[in-house]
């Protein structure tokens, strides 16, 4: 029988299974959210960059090369008349008038500026997004092995816990009875900083990442996504009459609507300088991911591929292992074989 880990670290309480549980579904609801922030900056990086870079770069670098190419021909005897010069020369005023007018909305808008912004802020989000899930697998890879090192399964990790939990707080009582100043501090008298858990480090450096952004995110993306979570939230949820006995794992959903949203609005027509209309794009977004569910015609299912050849697949592991050693020991045979027997003290 499969226990799960949640049963063995409550030591068999259903009241704590269940609060494990629970604790678990918030952390990844904690975590979408992160994506969907990371997600909405990506898509706003990538938009204001294109922008840029299409529709005031490029026009600018054209402008300048093509007043560059009609001073040359002013100056030089291909043009000998003096009414074609003249022409010319309104033609190159003109160039830099419209090159001036470039630059100052350039600098207006700061399209740069803002697509560096975004793309620093999505670089940090999706470092806090992978190290979040990284710290939960690491913490519950400490949690089993303490459990297997104590050979008491049940209750091996809540005794650690509830043991860092004591000396936690035997640290904080001693040291508000006898604070003592922190080494380097100079003896001003502060307490070192306290490690955190991993909900409070992931809203502060959640914070810090959001905060950094002196830039709004375009409307169409927000507005996407916003919709993309009400209709979520709001439909298909009031559709479950039975709430308490509901197993749909909403915060495992997110993610995967969110990724399908940002191919969604990738794949529009016009991107990245044309954001696609919210409505069209949350539509198409539910529309594929619901045909992404069914197994008709669906590359992703791999389970009836898998579960076919799962007892092959974990025994192809065994098999080399032991064809090696049979191997190895036929080898040594040989060589024994050679040398006159294991106690030969001439070898070949």
């Amino acid at each position: 029988m499969v226990v799960s880990y949640e049963s063995i670290a409550s030591g068999g309480d259903p009241t704590k299974k269940a609060l494990m549980i629970k604790k678990e579904a918030a952390f990844n609801y904690l975590t979408s959210k992160v994506l969907k922030e990371q997600q909405q900056q990506k898509l706003a990086a990538i938009h204001y960059g294109a922008a840029n870079t299409w529709l005031l770069f490029a026009p600018t670098i054209l402008i300048t090369l093509a007043s560059a190419v009609l001073s040359l021909l002013v100056q030089s005897s291909l043009v000998p008349s003096d009414s074609a010069k003249s022409i010319i020369a309104l033609m190159i005023t003109v160039f830099q008038l419209v090159l001036s007018l470039f630059q100052s909305i350039s600098k207006q808008l700061n399209l740069g500026g803002k697509a560096g912004f975004h793309q620093s802020a999505a670089s940090s989000l999706k470092r806090i997004y992978d190290q979040a899930g990284y710290s939960v697998k690491a913490d519950k890879y400490q949690s089993i092995f303490t459990a297997l090192k104590t050979n008491s399964l049940p209750s091996a990790v809540e005794e650690s816990k509830q043991s860092e939990t004591d000396t936690d707080e035997e640290e904080k009582k001693g040291d508000e009875e006898n604070p003592k100043p922190t080494s380097g501090s100079g003896g001003d008298g502060k307490e070192p900083e306290k490690p955190k858990n991993t909900v409070e480090v992931l809203n502060q450096q959640f914070t810090q990442a959001v905060a950094q952004v002196d830039s709004p995110l375009p409307m169409r993306i927000s507005a996407a996504f916003n919709m993309l979570e009400s209709r979520i939230n709001t439909v298909n949820k009031s559709l479950l009459r039975d709430k308490a006995s509901a197993k749909i794992a909403w915060e495992k959903v997110y993610p995967a609507v969110y990724y399908q949203l940002s191919e969604t609005i990738t794949q529009s027509r016009g991107w990245p300088i044309i954001i696609p209309n919210p409505k069209w794009s949350v539509e198409e977004t539910l529309k594929e991911f619901k045909h992404s569910l069914r197994l008709d015609d669906n590359h992703g299912d791999l389970l009836d591929e898998l579960v076919a050849r799962a007892e092959v697949i974990s025994k192809v592991g065994d098999k080399l292992k032991v064809q090696a050693t049979s191997d190895y020991s036929a080898a040594e045979t040989k060589l024994l074989l050679k040398s006159g027997g294991p106690d030969s003290k001439n070898p070949a």
